[in-house]
């Protein structure tokens, strides 16, 4: 009888951990399944209105159109922006920057490719500075006539080449003579 009841004894003791183990895995499952359950929310910023109502598109429309109103008034203020005008030999200190360079044009010369290069503050290849014209572009400068010895301002991006600063000119409207 001892024995049998040591039996039940374990037994009873095996079902109570047993039995808490369940009752903690069903809590567990429980939980799980809720969770699966519950489809996730997207976040959503809502914009109330006096009312406390969400707002209509029109809010958004308004807050579009101010966006594009501000960015064309930056736009404006810097495309009215002076360009600062500096003298030929101070040119190296602004690469890729636009400016505009003045100074007295001391060769203007025409390559046997057609290239023009308006050298400023010595001639080539000890000018402080050149305005390049490239032969695609000499057409719209053929209106402009020799420059040399006259003080032209020469307005574009400042780029190096050969260690030398120079502008490439595009536009007839770049340059500027006295």
């Amino acid at each position: 009888m001892e024995e049998i009841n040591n039996h039940v004894c374990v037994a009873t003791t095996v079902g109570a951990v047993d039995g808490q183990r369940a009752a903690r895995l069903a809590t567990f499952e429980q939980a799980r399944a809720e969770h699966v359950e519950r489809p996730a929310r997207k976040r959503q910023m809502s914009i109330l209105n006096s009312e406390g109502t969400r707002a209509t598109g029109t809010i958004m429309l308004k807050t579009v159109a101010l966006l594009f109103a501000l960015i064309g008034v930056v736009a404006a203020a810097f495309a009215e922006a002076p360009v600062k005008t500096i003298p030929p030999e101070e040119a190296p200190n602004f690469h890729g920057q636009l400016v505009t360079v003045k100074g007295v044009v001391s060769a203007d010369t025409t390559s046997g490719r057609g290239n023009r290069f308006l050298n400023m503050g010595g001639t080539y290849p000890n000018q402080a500075f050149t305005g390049w014209i490239p032969t695609k572009n000499a057409g719209a400068f053929s209106i402009l006539p020799n420059v040399t010895g006259k003080t032209c301002s020469i307005t574009g991006q400042v780029q190096p080449y050969k260690g030398k600063p120079e502008i490439v000119l595009n536009s007839p409207s770049q340059v500027k003579c006295e």
